[in-house]
């Protein structure tokens, strides 16, 4: 039988009784982290690589302009359109449940 033990946020070990192994080990962050520390690897997640944006559908979040502002730390621009994207939505409800119930 085998045991896992460790942190979640720092390392794991499986632990059987003659010998135990290291199954995984936090990596040091980065140098220079994100107003949200987020690690190398989470940082990759949004990331939109070559030839990725015309295979991604357009409602992917990974499109929105607000996201893509404040993950370069436009900060005001971010909210702005975030903002204007509200706005629509809510324009878009108002005429739906007016015109067309």
């Amino acid at each position: 039988m085998y045991y896992i033990s460790g942190d979640f946020s720092g390392k794991l070990k499986d632990c059987n009784p003659s010998n135990a192994s290291l199954l995984w080990k936090r990596d040091k962050p980065p140098p220079n982290l994100t107003r949200y520390n987020l690690t190398s690897f989470a940082i990759t997640l949004n990331e939109l690589t070559p030839g990725l944006q015309e295979k991604l559908p357009p409602t992917d979040s990974r499109l929105r302009p607000d996201q893509r502002h404040l993950e370069n730390g436009e900060y005001d621009r971010a909210n702005a359109e975030k903002q204007r994207l509200e706005r629509r939505q809510r324009m878009v409800c108002f005429h739906l449940l007016h015109f067309h119930v």
